[in-house]
C-alpha cells in the first residue's frame, strides 16, 4: 500500500508514533480505511496523484489499521464575518454542550439528534486543570467526540475546563494541555479551539492589579502563542468571561484585548482574521448584549460559549437577544443525560420553548425551527 504521510507527531498514549494521512474513497464505497481486514472490498486511493478525499484527515496507529475514520467530510473552516464566527455556509454557530472532563462522550446518535433541534455545533469540555492526571489523559474520548462530530456534520468547540475551580486556572495545566490537543486536530476543519473556560472571577478586565487571579493576560497569549505554532489555521476564543457588566464593560475588555495585542503582535490595534472573545451570559442580557455590541462596534467579534437555563429550560431571551446580534450561541444544556445541566434532547426544555417563543433561524439540517 502506498501511503503518504504528511506528517509525524509523537503521542505518550501510543507505543507506536500517530500518524496522520491523508484518506480517499472511491464513489459508492463505504468510509473503511484499506487494511487486511477490510470488508467491502474498496479500492482506496492513497497515491501521491488524485486524492479522491481530499481534506478528510485519518489517524491511525500505523498506516495498516485506523484508529478513527470520519464517515462524512468535516464542515469547511469557520470564517469571520464581521461580528463571529459563522459555518461554511454562512450561518451562525449553535450548539448544546457535551464533556468528556468526569464522563465519557455522549453517543455518536445523540450528536446526529441535535441537528433536529436546529444545531451545527457542540462546545466540548474537553478535560479540566483540577486533576493530579497529565494533561491528555481524556484523549481518547476527546477523539470519539471529534469523531462523531465530522461524521454529523457538526463543528466542534474544544475548550480547557476548570472541574471545581470556576474563576481559576493553571497556566502549566493549559500550556501542556494546548501542546497536546493543538497539533492533534489542527487539521480538523471543523474543530475550534476555546482557550480556557472562566479563568478569572469573573469578569474584565483581566489587565488588572485587582483581577482575581491575575496573570490571565499572560496565560491568553502563552496559550495562543502555543496554538498557533502547532495549528496555524484553527480558529481560537479568547477570555471566556463570566459575568459581563457591573465594570466589566467594553472598554474593559477592548483593554484586555490591547493588552494580548501588544503581547503577541506588538500591535494594540492588531485586527483578528481568526480568533474572537468568548463571553457567557451570567450577567444577564441586557448587560451582556450591551457589552458585545460595544465589543463588536470596536471591531472585534464575538462569540458566547455558555448561558445558564431558566427553571432548567433554554432561555429563550437569550437566544433571541444572540438572534438579533447575530452572533454565535453555545447553550448550557448537555447531550447526554448525566451531565451538571439539563439534557437539550428533552422536548419540553429545548425544543418546545423555542417553538412557543416563536424563535426562528434557518438551520443547517432539517426544518426546525423554521
Amino acid at each position: 500500500m502506498s501511503v503518504r504521510l504528511s506528517n509525524w507527531e509523537s503521542s505518550p498514549k501510543h507505543a507506536q508514533p500517530l500518524v496522520h494521512f491523508a484518506l480517499g474513497r472511491k464513489p459508492g464505497c463505504s468510509t473503511r480505511a484499506r487494511n487486511s481486514n477490510a470488508a467491502d472490498g474498496c479500492s482506496w486511493d492513497y497515491s501521491d496523484a488524485g486524492w479522491a478525499g481530499a481534506g478528510k484527515i485519518l489517524f491511525a496507529e500505523n498506516p495498516a489499521r485506523a484508529k478513527l475514520c470520519y464517515q462524512n467530510a468535516a464542515r469547511g473552516r469557520p470564517t469571520l464575518n464581521g461580528k463571529t464566527f459563522v459555518a461554511d455556509n454562512g450561518h451562525p454557530l449553535r450548539g448544546p454542550f457535551d464533556s468528556t472532563e468526569w464522563t465519557n462522550v455522549a453517543p455518536s446518535a445523540n450528536y446526529a439528534a441535535v441537528k433536529s433541534l436546529g444545531f451545527n455545533t457542540v462546545h466540548l469540555y474537553a478535560e479540566n486543570f483540577d486533576t493530579t492526571l497529565a494533561a491528555g489523559n481524556r484523549a481518547a474520548q476527546v477523539d470519539l467526540a471529534v469523531e462523531y462530530a465530522a461524521n454529523n456534520g457538526l463543528y466542534i468547540i474544544i475548550c480547557l475546563a476548570n472541574g471545581g475551580k470556576n474563576g481559576d486556572y493553571s497556566l502549566s495545566y493549559a500550556e501542556a494541555f494546548w501542546n497536546f490537543y493543538a497539533p492533534r486536530y489542527a487539521s480538523q476543519t471543523h474543530v475550534l479551539y476555546e482557550i480556557q473556560n472562566e479563568p478569572v472571577s469573573w469578569g474584565p478586565p483581566y489587565n488588572s492589579a485587582s483581577a482575581n487571579p491575575t496573570g490571565a493576560i499572560n496565560l491568553q497569549v502563552q496559550c495562543y502563542n502555543i496554538i498557533r505554532k502547532h495549528a496555524p489555521s484553527t480558529p481560537i476564543l479568547f477570555f471566556s468571561y463570566s459575568v459581563l457588566g457591573y465594570g466589566g464593560n467594553a472598554a474593559a475588555i477592548l483593554g484586555d484585548i490591547h493588552a494580548v495585542n501588544t503581547a503577541i503582535h506588538g500591535n494594540a490595534n492588531a485586527k483578528w482574521t481568526n480568533e474572537a472573545v468568548a463571553f457567557h451570559g451570567y450577567g444577564g442580557v441586557s448587560n451582556t448584549q450591551t457589552v458585545i455590541n460595544g465589543v463588536i462596534a470596536d471591531g472585534y467579534p464575538a462569540v458566547m460559549t455558555e448561558f445558564g437555563t431558566v427553571s432548567n429550560a433554554v432561555d429563550t431571551t437569550f437566544v433571541k437577544a444572540l438572534e438579533s446580534m447575530g452572533v454565535s450561541w453555545m447553550d448550557f444544556q448537555g447531550i447526554k443525560t448525566a451531565d451538571v445541566s439539563t439534557y437539550v434532547l428533552t422536548a419540553s426544555l429545548f425544543h418546545d420553548p423555542i417553538k412557543n417563543a416563536g424563535i426562528c433561524w434557518k438551520p443547517d439540517y432539517g426544518s426546525f425551527p423554521c
